[in-house]
C-alpha cells in the first residue's frame, strides 16, 4: 500500500508539474506573439502617417509654389507649370515607394514575428508531451515494480 501511495503521489507530482511548464511556455508565447503582433502594427501605423504626412506637406508644397508661380508672366506660368509638374511627379514617385517599402517591411516582419512565435509554440509542445510521455512511463514502471514485489 505503501509503494502504490508513493507511486500514484509521483504521478501527480508529475503530471502537475508537466501542466505547469505546459501552462507557462503557452503563456510564454502567447505573450511573445502579443508584443510581437503589437509592434508590427505600431511599427506600420507610424510608417503610414510619416508617409501620409510626406505626401500632404509635398502636395501642399507642390500647390503653394503652383499659386504663387501662376501670379508671373505667361512664360513663367508655362516654366512654372512644367517644374511643379515634375516637382509633382518626383514627390508622388517618392511618396508611394516610401509607402511600398514600408508595407513591404511591416509585412515581411510581421510574417517572421508569427513563425518565430509558431516555431517556439511547437518547441514548447513537444518539449511537455515529451516530459509528461517520460513522467507517466516513469510512474508506470515504479506502479508495476511496486505491485510485482
Amino acid at each position: 500500500y505503501n509503494c502504490t501511495t508513493t507511486v500514484l503521489q509521483l504521478h501527480y507530482d508529475c503530471t502537475t508539474t508537466v501542466l505547469q511548464l505546459y501552462y507557462n511556455c503557452i503563456t510564454t508565447v502567447l505573450q511573445l506573439y502579443y508584443n510581437c503582433t503589437t509592434t508590427v502594427l505600431q511599427l506600420y501605423y507610424n510608417c503610414t502617417t510619416t508617409v501620409l504626412q510626406l505626401h500632404y506637406d509635398c502636395t501642399t508644397t507642390v500647390l503653394q509654389l503652383y499659386y504663387n508661380y501662376t501670379t508671373t508672366v505667361l512664360q513663367l506660368y508655362y516654366n512654372c507649370t512644367k517644374t511643379v509638374l515634375r516637382l509633382y511627379y518626383n514627390y508622388t514617385t517618392t511618396v508611394l515607394q516610401l509607402y511600398y517599402n514600408c508595407t513591404t517591411t511591416v509585412r515581411q516582419l510581421y510574417y517572421n514575428c508569427t513563425k518565430t512565435v509558431l516555431r517556439l509554440y511547437y518547441n514548447y509542445t513537444t518539449t511537455v508531451l515529451q516530459l509528461y510521455y517520460n513522467c507517466n512511463t516513469t510512474v508506470l514502471q515504479l506502479y508495476y515494480n511496486c505491485t510485482t514485489t
